[in-house]
């Protein structure tokens, strides 16, 4: 059997780095296990995560990392499977669906929208008209479906959620990040042992 090549990819290295250091690629017979740190927002991952599927002939991409809450029903430290990725471009919403958690029953599943942001939300205004779209936010997994979507590959998507999309400083959401980062090292693991029998 041939072993499948699998990307994990997040936007900062605090949020890849215990999901690298607790996941021991030799006990999975079928996959080969690569990481990769995009950078955030949609031209890190146009550019640089582009160029690594070119560079190398994945079959998977899985995008772990944080995300914020713009509902009540998420609280911080609840972990997310976001399958609907959108985004607004020039006043278009664009959306791209990846219904497929391999993991999970279907009838457990509950398809999260999520809504990737082209900047940080830190006003009310802005927090408000996004939920009209999807109950969590970040600022790359669109644009990680969309390169999915146009080579083909898989793409799977598990968030932590870290912060209400409030307006907090970098150096808060820096402070906290590696701790919100563990808590994705058991579903992540979940995730790849479900995957390896595929």
């Amino acid at each position: 059997m041939n072993r499948k090549n699998l990307l994990i990819t997040s936007a900062l290295k605090n949020e890849l780095a215990p999901i690298k250091n607790n996941i021991h690629t030799s006990e999975y017979s079928n996959l080969n296990i690569h990481f990769f740190i995009s950078g955030i927002g949609k031209e890190n991952v146009l550019t640089r995560l582009d160029k690594q599927t070119k560079i190398n002939q994945f079959q998977t991409i899985i995008n772990i990392g944080t995300a914020g809450s713009l509902s009540d029903k998420f609280q911080i430290g609840d972990i997310v499977f976001p399958s609907t990725f959108l985004t607004l471009l020039n006043n278009t919403l664009l959306k791209i669906d990846f219904k497929n958690l391999p993991f999970i029953q279907d009838n457990q599943i509950e398809y999260l929208n999520i809504f990737t942001s082209d900047s940080p939300i830190n006003d009310i205004s802005k927090k408000e008209n996004l939920k009209k779209y999807a109950k969590i936010v970040d600022m790359e997994s669109y644009w990680i479906s969309k390169i999915c979507a146009y080579q083909n590959l898989e793409f799977y998507c598990i968030k932590v959620i870290s912060d209400y999309a409030e307006n907090i400083s970098m150096s808060q959401f820096k402070e906290n990040l590696s701790n919100y980062a563990k808590l994705l090292i058991k579903p992540v693991k979940k995730f790849l042992e479900a995957y390896d029998k595929c």
